[in-house]
């Protein structure tokens, strides 16, 4: 976020001085010295991210360290929000159409198409499009169990329905639920698993 803030937004604001930035996420101090510009919010934790998915026109995650899926940016896939991202932020993800087109490196690639997302408003739905198909085939339920049915192998399945009365989009809410009846199954043979359909 500092890099963000220091770096990226002054880049930001020297193309399209109107865009502001909220800061979410927990454990931030009562003041932020480094934040200084009235253009920069910081909101802090939330409950939910969805009303504020539900507001904004695109999101950031500049991460330059980190390993795996981001289940931030699945979260904005999901709501149909493009996310710009660095290299490492899109690492795993499976990109395609304008959502290729969201990453970029550096500071200067990272303002530019910050500002292209946001002001572009064909390329920015376009790009919501691409990120929420792309979620859909990747990490939806249905995509979730297919993987896993293909990891257990299974040649006579035994069937056991998924706790819970529904399951988002979520793969590791869904791959939580599996994992315990795999485990409660315990025999060794092989099992599909029967879960509800995204709402």
């Amino acid at each position: 976020v500092r890099w963000l803030a220091r770096t990226i937004m002054p880049e930001v604001w020297e193309r399209a001085p109107h865009i502001e930035l909220l800061v979410v996420g927990s454990d931030w101090p009562a003041s932020v010295p480094w934040i200084v510009d009235r253009r920069m919010r910081v909101v802090g934790p939330v409950g939910s991210l969805d009303p504020l998915l539900a507001m904004v026109r695109l999101t950031v995650a500049p991460l330059r360290f980190g390993a795996g899926l981001k289940g931030k940016v699945l979260d904005s896939f999901a709501a149909s929000v493009p996310a710009v991202l660095t290299p490492m932020a899109a690492e795993g993800f499976a990109l395609e159409d304008a959502a290729r087109e969201l990453v970029a490196d550096g500071a200067e690639g990272l303002a530019a198409l910050g500002v292209r997302a946001h002001e572009d408003a064909a390329f920015n739905r376009a790009a919501a499009v691409a990120g929420q198909r792309m979620v859909e085939r990747s990490s939806s339920a249905d995509a979730v169990k297919a993987a896993l049915l293909r990891a257990l192998g299974e040649s006579s399945p035994r069937r056991f329905a998924a706790k819970g009365a529904g399951v988002s989009w979520r793969s590791h809410a869904v791959a939580s639920d599996c994992h315990t009846h795999a485990a409660a199954a315990g025999n060794g043979e092989p099992i599909t698993m029967v879960l509800p359909a995204s709402p």
